[in-house]
């Protein structure tokens, strides 16, 4: 009875404490699991390739450890990860914006069959364009403002002078 909850937990934080060796693959049997903090310990070998089964995952943090090898492509499947830590590890295989290295094959991990759903239909290149109006407006309105008070300071400017110039003739 004990082992059937333990498919039942939601967070486990082993952290800072020590461990060795690899991570179970097991661990990734625990379909239920929303946090898993692994971080600080001297783990090593390949991050469990099928970690993506971990579907209900939403903070993941394997950092400083000694893990090697490639990313498992699986972590982009976790919809419901929120937060990442992989850092201070021997991991390669990073490519793809913000790095300047293409990923194999340059296609989307996933895609999108739905003709309509996608990024830039007409309702939202009508919403650009309404913004790209604004803001030629908001533009063209300040540089008429900056104009109009240069032309207006000149003119005083002018009239300044002009009332200096008669007031030396004056007296």
């Amino acid at each position: 009875m004990q082992f059937l909850l333990v498919g039942l937990l939601r967070v486990i934080n082993l952290s800072s404490n020590r461990l060795d060796g690899e991570v179970p693959m097991e661990l990734t049997d625990l379909v239920e699991l929303a946090q898993l903090n692994l971080s600080r310990n001297n783990l090593s070998g390949a991050i469990p390739l099928n970690i993506g089964s971990l579907n209900k995952l939403e903070s993941l943090d394997l950092s400083h450890n000694n893990f090697v090898g490639e990313i498992p492509i699986g972590l982009a499947k976790i919809f419901s990860l929120a937060y990442l830590d992989l850092s201070y590890n021997h991991l390669s295989g990073l490519c793809g914006l913000p790095l300047l290295i293409k990923c194999p094959g340059n296609h989307p991990i996933f895609k999108n069959d739905d003709p309509h759903d996608s990024d830039f239909d007409d309702e939202k290149w009508l919403d650009m364009s309404w913004f790209y109006i604004g803001l030629e407006v908001g533009i063209a309105l300040g540089f008429i403002g900056v104009c109009r008070a240069l032309y207006r300071n000149s003119f005083l400017l002018k009239a300044c002078l002009f009332s200096r110039y008669l007031n030396q003739f004056g007296g």
